[in-house]
């Protein structure tokens, strides 16, 4: 078992105030924790890297830890990388190619879930992200999406719908969008293409989300109030698109993220914006979080090695603990 690395508040625990602030723009901050902190004197002996590929300001400058990914570091859920576009109304859809050939797990059974994803941070005052893309429990890879206060826990310990969200699904491809349901298994070589788009009403806001894997297509759509998903402007949706890939543990806050030798190798390539490349110039900020267990991250042409400029490969494989419990 792994410490939690978390200030906790209640039921949940809050992690940011024991990250570090830093000012730089790119380059490695070998240990994240501030040990520092109020809260952190038992992760003394805890280690986390991180490295900063790229940030900017949303005007294009030069961008600092700082101002936005400190807020998005989670340094005791597996080894993951992000990549994001800019945010603003310049693209309403974004899309990929997942070649499954080339992707694979191993030790995740009963442990972790495997993820190569897209997603969409929208700017409502609700329905706040959504993770679209294909997992794995090592059984095989299958299509999920996970979106941000869609689901309740009921009184029963499922999960019903949140009554402020409407909910559509066509196609012969189940997609799980939450916990107890089944995805439509993937074949082991198929080829995955994923499409995000997000829209607007007149009194609705929406996002849809489209898979393909040879004759197999599904689609899915979620559509709330006006406000509560998307802020407009210019009768458009304001939003940012986003990919990652990650090795998440199934359960806990942080303690059952060990050494475990979990590992995931993929590639996600053919990204686009629109119609356009999602080439390096339209990424804004991209970081690897536990450097320690990320051993080759490629994201476009910004790191030092590429598959593509419109591609990322990713190889996680835990073999080195960060925050071991004493």
């Amino acid at each position: 078992m792994g410490k939690i690395i978390g200030i906790r508040n209640g039921d949940t625990y809050s992690v940011t105030p024991l990250i570090v602030t830093s000012s730089i723009s790119s380059g490695k901050i070998t240990d994240v924790i501030n040990h520092n902190a109020a809260g952190a004197a038992n992760l003394y002996d805890c280690r986390v890297g991180l490295n900063v590929i790229k940030t900017k300001t949303d005007a294009g400058g030069t961008g600092t830890f700082d101002s936005f990914i400190r807020g998005r570091t989670n340094p005791n859920m597996g080894g993951y990388y992000y990549a994001y576009a800019f945010d603003g109304t310049t693209y309403v859809d974004a899309s990929c190619r997942i070649p499954l050939s080339q992707c694979s797990v191993g030790n995740v059974s009963g442990k972790r879930r495997a993820y190569v994803s897209m997603g969409v941070a929208c700017n409502g005052s609700k329905f706040r992200y959504f993770d679209v893309g294909i997992a794995n429990d090592g059984n095989g890879w299958y299509p999920s999406v996970y979106g941000n206060n869609v689901y309740r826990l009921n009184t029963s310990g499922g999960y019903t719908l949140d009554p402020d969200i409407q909910y559509y699904h066509t196609g012969n491809m189940v997609v799980k969008t939450k916990n107890g349901e089944t995805g439509t298994p993937l074949p082991a070589n198929g080829i995955v293409t994923l499409k995000l788009e997000t829209g607007l009403y007149t009194d609705r806001d929406y996002v849809r989300f489209t898979y393909t894997c040879g004759a197999m297509t599904g689609t899915i759509a979620f559509n709330a109030a006006k406000g509560t998903m998307h802020v407009r402007s210019n009768n458009k949706a304001k939003a940012r698109f986003y990919r990652f890939m990650s090795v998440v543990p199934l359960l806990g806050q942080g303690e059952n993220d060990n050494a475990d030798n979990s590992a995931l190798s993929a590639v996600i390539d053919t990204l686009k914006l629109g119609t356009a490349s999602w080439t390096a110039d339209k990424v804004q900020h991209s970081y690897v979080c536990q450097i320690e267990n990320v051993k080759t991250v490629d994201v476009s042409t910004l790191t030092p090695a590429s598959i593509g400029a419109d591609a990322d490969y990713c190889h996680i494989y835990h073999d080195t603990p960060t925050h071991p419990m004493a």
